[in-house]
């Protein structure tokens, strides 16, 4: 999924990715505000970060309503900035 795929997409509520989704770049799905579930399949294997703001963001950067994040069994790397600044329920 392409940086910025799906920036600020206000009326996203669930993401569910395809069974063989490798990358994740840059904020995919930042300031998705209504973000509220998403499941992430064990193929990912690379996550791009993009530089904004003189910070270094991931694909899920400020998707403040995200409740629920699903990782699916045998996902071996969590990336540090995946979720970063993000949850506000957890």
């Amino acid at each position: 999924v392409g940086n910025e795929a799906f920036y600020k997409c206000s009326g996203l509520e669930e993401v569910t990715m395809s069974k063989n989704l490798e990358t994740l770049e840059g904020m995919s799905f930042g300031s998705c505000t209504s973000l509220k579930g998403i499941t992430i399949p064990v193929s990912l294997q690379n996550m791009e970060e993009v530089e904004w703001q003189y910070a270094m963001r991931g694909p899920f950067h400020e998707c403040s309503s995200l409740e629920e994040a699903v990782l699916e069994e045998g996902m071996e790397t969590i990336y540090s900035r995946l979720f970063q600044i993000t949850f506000s329920r957890f």
